[in-house]
């Protein structure tokens, strides 16, 4: 005879999918979703590991997570769907797939900077870039701690930003590193200040990060990895609710 699910599991499965579905709906019509993604190890049909992604999305209030077997954007699209709010993520090209205004995490910016500079101290044009950002981002995370993050407040920081990004791109540079940066910031320049014209949106993507270290932590709550695709589907399910 084939096997049939316990009506009390079918039911439980219905309830967790409608409570997720009715999370991914609120995320869609948010005004900002923060969004990360890791690499995890399933196990396949036949009981060989598979690599996999989990995908962590939160608007500071739920968190969602849905699990892919590729990186592509795809993904993004089948959770956000018409998104139109503002996507916090960090510089991973699939996420500009997503059709939005995008605030891409300064925090991120600020460890790759960081991370060059400490390789090439006496980079000067490198040094000169990662100075004059450090200043404008001290300045604007500054009013931020006394004011929030409240347009009204931020816009005055617009000015500057601008100043810094077409100063940058207007250096006349030698160093492959510093001429990096100046095509990096060239290319993100409409995603880097994007906070600066909303309210309550963070310039930094840090609860998708905790969302994602807070997975690995609930992913070590299941006996053993999941197998089917509707099992992983499920897996998601509990751990958004989990969380």
């Amino acid at each position: 005879m084939p096997f049939r699910e316990p009506a009390s599991r079918i039911h439980l499965l219905v309830g967790l999918l409608s409570i997720y579905n009715h999370l991914t709906e609120n995320m869609r019509h948010g005004s900002h979703v923060h969004v990360d993604e890791t690499k995890v190890t399933t196990i396949g049909s036949a009981g060989q590991g598979q690599t996999g992604y989990v995908w962590a999305f939160t608007n500071l209030k739920d968190v969602v997570y849905t699990y892919s077997a590729s990186r592509e954007g795809v993904t993004l699209k089948s959770v956000l769907g018409d998104f139109h709010g503002v996507l916090v993520s960090d510089f991973y090209a699939a996420y500009d797939s997503v059709d939005c205004p995008h605030q891409k995490c300064l925090i991120h910016l600020v460890r790759d900077m960081n991370a060059d500079l400490f390789r090439n101290p006496l980079d000067t044009e490198m040094v000169r870039i990662g100075q004059e950002f450090t200043s404008l981002l001290k300045g604007i995370v500054e009013g931020i701690d006394r004011h929030g993050l409240r347009k009204t407040r931020l816009k005055r920081y617009k000015h500057e930003a601008v100043r810094f990004l077409d100063g940058v791109e207007a250096m006349g540079l030698t160093s492959d590193v510093a001429i990096g940066y100046q095509k990096r910031f060239k290319k993100n320049r409409d995603s880097l200040f994007t906070f600066l014209d909303y309210d309550g949106v963070p310039w930094n993507n840090n609860r998708a990060e905790h969302a994602i270290k807070q997975f690995v932590h609930l992913q070590e709550g299941f006996a053993h990895p999941p197998r089917p695709r509707a099992s992983r589907h499920t897996w998601s399910c509990s751990a958004s609710l989990k969380h």
